[in-house]
């Protein structure tokens, strides 16, 4: 009975081909690299947009000073504010973690604050409180 479960066995075997071999390799490289597609797309900027919302976003590098100090205030915002009968999602993206979303918002000093809204980015200039950036968004939204 061993014999014929070795050998029931040994002929399975003997039908993977190479042919089998490469095409379940290219099929894990598909998922793989389908994997990192969705991860990359849920982290750009085009995602911050999609669903009609507007979405505030401070990107930051946790080596700044400025941030460090602006991170208090910017939680007091929350994580919703609905601003001008806009719902507008607050965010941080640290950009040590996250360099390629850094790279395509432009991000060249720190800290940074943008509004993505209707299919548009505008950037926060004023003071670096949360009633500042508050009364900014709605005069902006």
């Amino acid at each position: 009975m061993v014999k014929k479960l070795l050998s029931g066995k040994a002929s399975f075997l003997k039908k993977v081909d190479r042919n089998m071999v490469e095409n379940v390799v290219i099929f894990v490289l598909l998922v793989v690299i389908i994997g990192l597609l969705v991860k990359n797309y849920m982290l750009s900027s085009e995602n911050f947009t999609s669903n009609g919302d507007a979405k505030l976003v401070l990107y930051y590098a946790p080596w700044c000073p400025h941030c460090t100090s602006f991170i208090s205030e910017w939680d007091k915002i929350g994580t919703e504010k609905k601003i001008n009968n806009v719902l507008v999602k607050v965010e941080k993206v640290n950009c040590e973690d996250h360099p390629e979303v850094a790279t395509e918002e432009n991000i060249e000093g720190f800290p940074t604050v943008k509004l993505h809204s209707k299919n548009t980015s505008s950037e926060y200039n004023g003071a670096r409180n949360s009633e500042a950036v508050i009364l900014w968004l709605e005069k902006t939204l």
